[in-house]
C-alpha cells in the first residue's frame, strides 16, 4: 500500500483500502465502498465516435434524456460512499456539463482523486488553463487516431476535427509545461486488430504533444457499427501476443497496452467473472447504476437516486455478483467478449 496515498486518506478511505485489501469478493452483498466512482456527468456529446453506444443504437444504449448530474445528486452520492479514495468525471462529454468545474472540486475537497476524460474539441486556451488550475490528478483525452483516416474511422469525424482535436492536444502539454502544472496528461487508443501495430506511432505522438501515459483500450463489441461488430477484437493469438511483447517500453511516457482477449475455443471461455461489481461504483445523470466502466449505466442496474444503498445490497447488483462468483454465463453477453472478464479469478489468486 503507498505510503503517501495513506498519508492523505480520510479514516473511513483508510478503512475501506484495508478492507478492500483483505476481502476475497466471496459475497454478492458488498459490506465496503467501493475503491473509485465513475460518473456519467453528461450524457451529452458533440461528437458521433463508431465505438460508442451513446450515440449509436446498441443493445447497451443507455436510456434517452438522462440528465446533467445535479451537484446535489453528486454530493450525496459522495458522502454516501465517502470510502471511496477516486472518482473518475466521463460522459457523453464532461466539457458540456456547465458545473463541471464545481463538481472537480466538490469530491477534491473529499480527499478523492479526480480524473476527467474529454474528446479534447472544446479545449480553449483558457479552459485548459482552468483546468490545470483544478485538484485534478490527469486529464485524459481520448485521442484515437495518430492520423485523421483512423480518426475517421474510430470517431467519425474530419480531417479539420482531428486537426483541431490535435491542436488542442498540443496546447494542454504546452501550456501544462508552462504552468508546471502537477496534472498528469493523458492520451487514450482506441485499438483493434487494425492500429495494433501503430502503437509506436501513438508512442512517438504523445511524446511530441507532451503526454505523459499512452493508454491503448482494446475495441469493444458494442454492436453498434462495423468497428464495435467484433470481428476486430484483440484476441490473445501468438502473432498479437509477441507484438505486445516486442514493444518499446520507454522511460520519458508510461505505455498501458491492451489487454488480449482469450479466443473463443479457451477451456474458460463462458467465464464472467469481473472485478468491477465488487469495486467500481457507475452511475449516470438520474442516478442508474452499471455494474462497470464498459456498459452505460440504465435503470435494469438499480438506482441510487431512490436506494442509495443500491450498489452495496440492490438486487441487480447481488444477481450479477452472483452469477460471476458461480461462473455462470454471463447476463450481460458483452462480458464475454470484455477483457476484464478474468480479472475476479486473478484477484483471488
Amino acid at each position: 500500500m503507498n505510503l503517501r496515498r495513506i498519508l492523505t486518506q480520510n479514516p473511513r478511505q483508510l478503512l475501506n483500502s484495508i478492507r478492500l485489501r483483505l476481502d476475497r469478493f466471496d459475497r454478492p452483498v458488498c459490506r465496503h465502498d467501493p475503491a473509485s466512482i465513475m460518473v456519467f456527468i453528461t450524457n451529452r456529446c458533440n461528437f458521433r465516435c463508431n465505438t460508442c453506444p451513446f450515440t449509436h443504437l446498441s443493445p447497451w444504449s443507455p436510456p434517452p434524456d438522462i440528465p446533467d448530474i445535479s451537484t446535489e445528486l453528486f454530493q450525496k452520492v459522495l458522502d454516501h460512499y465517502r470510502g471511496a479514495t477516486m472518482v473518475g468525471l466521463v460522459g457523453g462529454e464532461p466539457l458540456l456539463h456547465p458545473d463541471l468545474d464545481s463538481l472537480i472540486t466538490i469530491a477534491a475537497s473529499r480527499k478523492m482523486t479526480v480524473n476527467l476524460s474529454t474528446n479534447g474539441s472544446l479545449l480553449t486556451d483558457d479552459r485548459i488553463r482552468q483546468l490545470l488550475s483544478l485538484p485534478l490528478g490527469y486529464l485524459n483525452i481520448s485521442l484515437d487516431a495518430v492520423d485523421a483516416a483512423e480518426f475517421n474511422r474510430l470517431r467519425g469525424g474530419s480531417p479539420s476535427l482531428y486537426e483541431t482535436v490535435l491542436k488542442n492536444a498540443a496546447q494542454v502539454g504546452s501550456i501544462r509545461a508552462s504552468m508546471q502544472s502537477p496534472v498528469r496528461f493523458y492520451l487514450s487508443f482506441v485499438t483493434d486488430t487494425i492500429n495494433l501495430r501503430r502503437i509506436p506511432e501513438a508512442i512517438e505522438l504523445a511524446r511530441e504533444l507532451g503526454a505523459d501515459t499512452v493508454f491503448c483500450q482494446s475495441v469493444l463489441s458494442y454492436s453498434c457499427s462495423d468497428v464495435t461488430s467484433g470481428e476486430s477484437i484483440l484476441l490473445d493469438e501468438p502473432g498479437n501476443r509477441r507484438f505486445l511483447e516486442s514493444l518499446p517500453h520507454p522511460e520519458d511516457i508510461t505505455l498501458v497496452p491492451p489487454i488480449l482477449q482469450p479466443p473463443p475455443d479457451h477451456e474458460d471461455c463462458q467465464c464472467s467473472s469481473c472485478i468491477h461489481p465488487f469495486k467500481l461504483l457507475a452511475i449516470d445523470g438520474a442516478g442508474n447504476l452499471s455494474p462497470c466502466c464498459v456498459i452505460p449505466p440504465h435503470p435494469r442496474f438499480g438506482n441510487i437516486a431512490t436506494d442509495m444503498g443500491a450498489w452495496h445490497h440492490g438486487e441487480p447488483m447481488q444477481r450479477i455478483r452472483s452469477e460471476m462468483l458461480a461462473d455462470e454465463t454471463a447476463s450481460e453477453s458483452i462480458c464475454l467478449k470484455c477483457w476484464e472478464r478474468y480479472s475476479l479469478r486473478e484477484q483471488k489468486q
